[in-house]
């Protein structure tokens, strides 16, 4: 069975800071990661923030341990840079995803009913952004394309101005949601072992399930 993502909801830790994500209105929330492996690309922040700072919107750009807000100039107050970012917190209340297409972001961001613009730092990224932007819950630059100012501007209000960007990714979230992620997966298990296991066999999984848990 297919039991789509796994995406445990109570998994971040969530700072009075962001808080004030929550409750924004007139204007839409654009969150902007490159996930944990590709994230030290300062020119590719200050891209955006050049491409956002005159833009009614608000901004949220995680740029990862290695970097500093210092690193970056002429940084608006509507534009926020932070070393890390609860995710999936902020993804609740995010009306744009900037991405780099990793399967774990796409995951992430359309469970949250999320469109998104991806910036592919690799090839299995490119294939993704391709994949989705198909679905109609994505637009992407293509592999080693330059990605401007304008062209980052240009893209974001085109998914943002569009409903059937953010109509798609809603249909798609419902799906995803319905196949049951891990609990899902759990039950699959759970049952599986009871129809191939004999009770003792399954008693002495139990038990060593229970000893892993205390350890």
């Amino acid at each position: 069975d297919y039991v789509g993502a796994s995406i445990f909801d109570t998994r971040d830790v969530i700072d009075n800071e962001f808080r004030q994500f929550e409750q924004i209105e007139h204007k839409p929330l654009i969150y902007i990661s490159l996930g944990t492996l590709h994230n030290q690309r300062p020119d590719f922040y200050q891209e955006c923030i050049d491409a956002f700072s005159d833009q009614e919107a608000e901004v949220i750009i995680s740029i990862g341990k290695h970097l500093q807000v210092s690193d970056f100039r002429n940084v608006p107050k509507h534009i926020h840079l932070y070393n890390h970012v609860p995710q999936l917190y902020i993804l609740k209340h995010t009306d744009l995803f900037i991405t780099h297409g990793g399967m774990n972001s796409f995951n992430e961001g359309l469970a949250n009913g999320v469109p998104l613009l991806v910036c592919p730092q690799q090839f299995e990224q490119a294939f993704n952004g391709r994949r989705f932007a198909k679905m109609g819950v994505a637009k992407y630059f293509k592999l080693g394309e330059s990605i401007t100012v304008a062209k980052i501007r240009a893209n974001a209000q085109s998914i943002l101005h569009n409903p059937t960007y953010q109509e798609s990714a809603k249909a798609y979230q419902q799906e995803l949601l319905s196949c049951g992620g891990y609990k899902r997966a759990a039950e699959i298990i759970y049952q599986t072992c009871l129809d191939h296991l004999d009770p003792a066999q399954l008693s002495e999984f139990m038990k060593e399930q229970d000893k892993r848990e205390i350890a």
